[in-house]
């Protein structure tokens, strides 16, 4: 089975390198990137009148990844 090449809209496809040229090709904090974290952080406060900090904010990237966190910040490491 072929996947089809990907083709990216021209809008989007300048962001990849300006990323990597500004030094993001790291892993991410596992908590998420700050910026994404006040963003949403604002839009709660803005949207639905929730107040949170950056810091009860977490962006995961999947299931397996959020199971993991979760199960690693609950079970006692005896």
């Amino acid at each position: 089975m072929f996947l089809p090449l990907l083709v990216y809209p021209p809008t989007t496809s300048w962001l990849p390198k300006k990323l990597i040229d500004d030094g993001h090709f790291y892993y991410m904090p596992v908590s998420g990137i700050a910026l994404l974290c006040q963003a949403i952080a604002d839009k709660l406060k803005r949207g639905n009148q929730l107040e949170y900090s950056t810091d009860q904010i977490v962006v995961l990237t999947g299931a397996k990844q959020t199971i993991e966190n979760v199960m690693l910040s609950i079970i006692d490491k005896c």
